[in-house]
């Protein structure tokens, strides 16, 4: 009897003993940490600024002896939930954080976490139309396609580049996370862009499979309204694309050719011609010729019809023509 009795309070003793070990650790019995630290921003890019915020909704803070360390520096000591700054450093350094807070009774509670600068930034590849000699980034169009690329730079406490192709890739749109598109390796997402007017939130997060580096980047997919832009062409030079006709353009011989390029449109669009309202060539050029003598005016259209919502667009020009007599003007 009395060994049963010795058994039983060894094992309330054991039972009393125990949480509060664990909870001095930074766990209670229940699995909740009552300690815990926020960053901002969450995943640092080399040599930013970090906010380190204690909090918890176990401990009084406010009661209890708080302080903040940085590799082994002591950077804030005190009391509260109150945030405090450090600099973290290069890409692959490691900064070890270490909060703790110190209740009146004695009790300790500490919470540690390492922080290893990365970056990675994001490239919008537009599949959109465009003249071939097109120098500048292609615009997404409304429901086109579009790559979304990641270039990471992740590294080792040496400094040495992790390969990119053995990194995980987590992408999301908005809050939904993207699985058929994460995964190690898939630095590439292809994707359809919304429609005008409402954009898309992509985020990727990037990390080393045991997830002691990571970084993170988010841009938006916005798409434009195309629109049609009109060149001269030449027969020996082609078009001059360097400079778009204004509204307005003088004829100055008796024959002109115009091209139109559709910019930003998903596929490419059918193009219609008019003149004075007569409906035209069903192509990207036309040719307009003086067939009489004598000086006027022609209002000249053209439309580009991709079919769909935004998916069409329209360009048009007044053209003068011709010297003091008759006047005439025919579209080829």
């Amino acid at each position: 009897m009395k060994l049963l009795q010795s058994f039983l309070a060894l094992f309330l003793l054991v039972a009393l003993v125990v949480p509060a070990s664990l909870f001095a650790q930074g766990f209670s019995a229940g699995g909740v940490e009552p300690l815990t630290v926020t960053l901002n921003p969450q995943y640092p890019r080399p040599f930013d600024t970090v906010t380190i915020t204690p909090r918890s909704n176990l401990i009084d803070l406010a009661a209890a002896r708080v302080v903040v360390s940085v590799n082994g520096e002591i950077i804030e000591d005190g009391s509260g939930s109150r945030s405090v700054q450090t600099r973290v450093g290069a890409a692959g350094t490691r900064s070890v954080i270490r909060v703790t807070a110190t209740e009146a009774s004695g009790q300790v509670y500490a919470k540690e976490m390492v922080v290893t600068p990365a970056d990675v930034a994001l490239i919008i590849d537009a599949a959109s139309t465009a003249h071939p000699f097109y120098e500048g980034a292609r615009l997404v169009a409304p429901e086109g396609r579009v790559r979304v690329i990641a270039i990471p730079d992740l590294r080792t406490s040496a400094g040495a580049t992790i390969p990119p192709q053995s990194l995980v890739y987590t992408w999301k749109n908005g809050d939904r996370v993207l699985l058929e598109h994460s995964g190690i390796g898939r630095s590439v997402l292809d994707a359809t862009a919304p429609v005008r007017h409402r954009d898309a939130k992509i985020t990727v997060t990037v990390s080393t499979q045991d997830k002691a580096v990571s970084a993170s980047a988010v841009t938006t997919v916005s798409p434009v309204d195309p629109f049609v832009r009109v060149y001269t062409s030449s027969p020996l030079l082609g078009p001059s694309f360097e400079n778009a006709l204004s509204q307005s353009v003088t004829m100055e011989g008796d024959e002109d050719t115009f091209r139109a390029v559709p910019y930003f449109f998903r596929t490419t669009p059918e193009m219609a011609w008019s003149v004075n309202g007569v409906a035209g060539e069903k192509d990207d050029t036309l040719t307009v010729r003086i067939t009489e003598p004598g000086r006027g005016t022609a209002r000249i259209e053209v439309s580009a019809l991709g079919g769909g919502v935004f998916q069409n667009a329209q360009a048009f020009f007044t053209l003068s023509f011709g010297s003091d007599g008759g006047t005439g003007i025919f579209g080829l």
